[in-house]
C-alpha cells in the first residue's frame, strides 16, 4: 500500500495492482526493480543511475552489520551528491527502513532476504560489498580529538607534554576489521590490527576486539600478533602508555605470555619511576594474573601481596579489592585453601563495602569452589545462593552462567547428574548467545565428563570435537594444549582410536613446548607417553 501511493493516476496503480508479486520478498524485490528504472534518477549529465544507485544501496546496507547511516550511505554511494539521489532513495524507502540511533536498516526480514538474493550472491559479490565497506571505515581516523592535538611520530604515538583528550571513531574499530575479515582482505588486516592508533582506540572501546580480530587472520593467514607487535615489545619506550597496556592485554588472551611478561614489567617500571603507586598496585594485580597464567603461582601471590599492601596505605579500597581477590585465587591454586577462604572473605566484605556486586559474586564464586574442595558441601551450597540471587539481581548474565556452572559440579559433588545437567544447558545457552566462548569450552568440559560417566559415548566424542573447534577460536593456546590433552587420554581410556589419541597429545606437546608452557609441560609429557604406549600396543596386537 506504501507504494501504491507513490505511483500516479488510476491507470497505473490498476496496471501495478495487477502486477503485484504474490510473496512479501517477490513485493521488496518488485519494489527494488522498479527504483531501478525509475526517471528521477539521473547524474549531472543526464544520464539515468538508478540501476547503479539501488543495487550498491542494497548490497552495501545488506552487507553491513547492524545498518549504515545516512551521512555514511551518502558517503559510499555518491559522496557529493549534487543531484540529490541519494536523498531521494532514502525518502522513498523510508517507510521500509527503520532506525536504530543514527543507524537505517531494513525494517522487514523479508526485505534483507530479497537484497541478499539479488545483490550479495554469489559469494564474489558479497565479498565485494565488504570491500567497499571495509575500504570506506579504513580510510577514517581512528581517534577523533576532543581536545588538545594528537601528535603522531613515525606511525608512533608518544607520551607528549601537552595534554591529548580524544575518542575512539567507533565506527571504524568495530566495523573496518570486520568487513576486512569477511572481504577475506588478511594483508590489510593484519596493517590495521597493527597500526598504533588504530590499538590505541579499540582498547578504549573494547581491547577485546583485538583479541577476536587477531585470532581470525592468525586462523586464516600466516600472520600472527607478536608480528604485528614486535616492534612495541622490542622498543616499548617509544610507545604512549595506554598502548602498552592495550597490547600487554592482547598478547596475554592470545598466549604469547613471554612478550605480555615483557610489557607489564615495563609497564611496572614507567609506574615505579613516576612514583605513581596506585598505577603500581593496578599492574602487579594484572601481573600476578599473567604469572597465575604461567603457574608461577608464588610470585603471583607475592605481587598480590604487595599490591594489597600499597592500596591499604593509600586507602584505595577498589585496588585492594582486586588485589586480595586475585591472591584468594592464588591461593587456591596452591591448594592453601585455609588462607584461600580468607581472602575471599576479605575480598567480599571490601567489595560490600563499596556496593560491588560484581566482585561480590566473584569472591562468592571463589569462596563455593574452597568449600567444594574441603568437603564442605552445605557452606558451599549456601555461597552458590547468595551469588546466584546477586547475579540475577543486577541482571548479570555471564556471572549467573558462572554460577549454574558451579552448581553443576556441586550436584556432581552430590551424584545429582539431572541437576548438574539442568545448570550446565542453562550456562551453555548464555554462553552461546553471548558468545563467550572461552567459557563455552567449560561447559562442553564438564558435559563430556558427565556423559563418559554415563556411558554415552558418541556424546561424549561429539563434545571433544566442539570444544577443540572452540579452542582453536579462542587462538589460546593454553586452551587448545589441554583440550588437546583431554581428548587423547579420553580416547586412551576407552581404548579407541590409537591414532587420533597419539595426533592430539602430539600437537599438545607441541604447543606446550613452544609457547615455553612450563606448568603444563609434565601433564603434556605424561599424556604423550600414555598415548605411544596405547599406539605402540595397538600396532602390536
Amino acid at each position: 500500500l506504501e507504494e501504491l501511493r507513490t505511483l500516479g493516476i488510476y491507470e497505473d496503480i490498476t496496471r501495478h495492482v495487477i502486477e503485484l508479486r504474490p510473496t512479501t520478498r517477490e513485493l521488496f524485490a518488485w519494489i527494488l526493480e522498479r527504483l531501478k528504472v525509475d526517471d528521477g534518477f539521473r547524474d549531472a549529465t543526464g544520464r539515468m543511475v538508478g540501476n547503479k544507485l539501488v543495487s550498491y544501496f542494497g548490497a552495501l546496507l545488506g552487507a553491513s552489520r547492524f545498518g549504515l547511516s545516512q551521512r555514511e550511505l551518502g558517503g559510499l554511494l555518491d559522496p557529493d551528491d549534487p543531484q540529490g539521489n541519494v536523498a531521494a532513495l532514502l525518502r522513498l524507502l523510508r517507510p521500509y527502513l527503520t532506525r536504530r540511533g543514527t543507524l537505517l536498516d531494513f525494517s522487514h526480514s523479508e526485505f534483507r532476504a530479497a537484497v541478499t538474493e539479488r545483490y550479495l550472491k554469489p559469494d564474489v559479490r558479497r565479498e565485494a560489498a565488504h570491500e567497499r565497506l571495509a575500504g570506506y571505515f579504513s580510510n577514517q581516523p581512528s581517534l577523533i580529538p576532543v581536545g588538545g592535538t594528537l601528535i603522531p611520530v613515525g606511525g608512533k604515538l608518544l607520551d607528549t607534554a601537552s595534554a591529548v583528550t580524544f575518542r575512539p571513531n567507533v565506527r571504524k574499530v568495530s566495523e573496518a576489521p570486520y568487513h576486512l575479515e569477511q572481504a577475506g582482505k588478511w594483508d590489510q588486516l593484519y596493517g590495521l590490527l597493527s597500526d598504533s592508533f588504530f590499538v590505541y582506540g579499540a582498547a578504549v572501546f573494547d581491547v577485546s576486539l583485538l583479541q577476536i580480530h587477531w585470532t581470525a587472520l592468525s586462523q586464516n593467514s600466516a600472520y600472527r600478533a607478536c608480528d604485528g607487535y614486535r616492534d612495541i615489545v622490542q622498543n616499548p619506550e617509544q610507545y604512549e602508555f595506554k598502548l602498552l597496556v592495550a597490547v600487554q592485554r592482547v598478547l596475554d588472551a592470545l598466549g604469547y605470555f613471554r612478550e605480555s611478561s615483557r610489557l607489564i614489567n615495563v609497564e611496572l617500571s614507567r609506574a615505579r619511576a613516576s612514583g605513581h603507586r596506585g598505577l603500581e598496585a593496578t599492574i602487579l594485580t594484572d601481573r600476578a594474573a599473567g604469572r597465575s597464567k604461567l603457574g608461577l603461582l608464588e610470585e603471583a601471590a607475592r605481587d598480590c601481596q604487595t599490591a594489597a599492601d600499597i592500596s591499604r596505605e593509600l586507602a584505595d579500597d577498589a585496588t585492594l579489592a582486586k588485589a586480595t581477590l586475585m591472591q584468594a585465587k592464588s591461593l587456591s591454586n596452591q591448594r592453601d585453601y585455609n588462607s584461600a577462604a580468607d581472602h575471599f572473605d576479605e575480598a567480599f566484605e571490601v567489595f560490600r563495602s563499596l556496593g560491588d556486586a560484581e566482585g561480590q559474586i566473584e569472591a562468592l564464586l571463589g569462596l563455593t569452589e574452597v568449600f567444594m574442595e574441603r568437603g564442605q558441601l552445605a557452606e558451599a551450597t549456601n555461597a552458590i545462593n547468595e551469588a546466584s540471587t546477586h547475579a540475577e539481581r543486577i541482571g548479570g548474565k555471564i556471572l549467573y552462567a558462572d554460577c549454574m556452572m558451579l552448581r553443576a559440579a556441586l550436584f556432581e559433588k552430590t551424584e545429582n547428574v539431572e541437576g548438574a545437567e539442568e545448570c550446565l544447558s542453562a550456562a551453555e545457552k548464555i554462553y552461546r548467545d553471548a558468545g563467550n566462548i572461552e567459557a563455552l569450552g567449560s561447559v562442553l568440559n564438564l558435559k563430556c565428563g558427565i556423559a563418559t560417566r554415563s556411558g554415552q559415548l558418541d556424546q561424549a566424542i561429539d563434545l571433544l570435537v566442539e570444544q577443540e573447534a572452540l579452542a582453536h577460536r579462542t587462538g589460546n593456546p593454553v586452551d587448545l594444549a589441554i583440550t588437546l590433552m583431554n581428548q587423547s587420554r579420553f580416547l586412551v581410556a576407552l581404548e579407541a582410536m590409537p591414532r587420533v589419541a597419539l595426533k592430539c597429545a602430539q600437537e599438545a606437546f607441541q604447543i606446550v613446548s613452544e609457547k615455553n608452557l612450563t606448568w603444563l609441560y609434565g601433564d603434556a609429557r605424561q599424556t604423550l607417553s600414555e598415548a605411544q604406549e596405547f599406539s605402540a600396543s595397538d600396532n602390536g596386537g
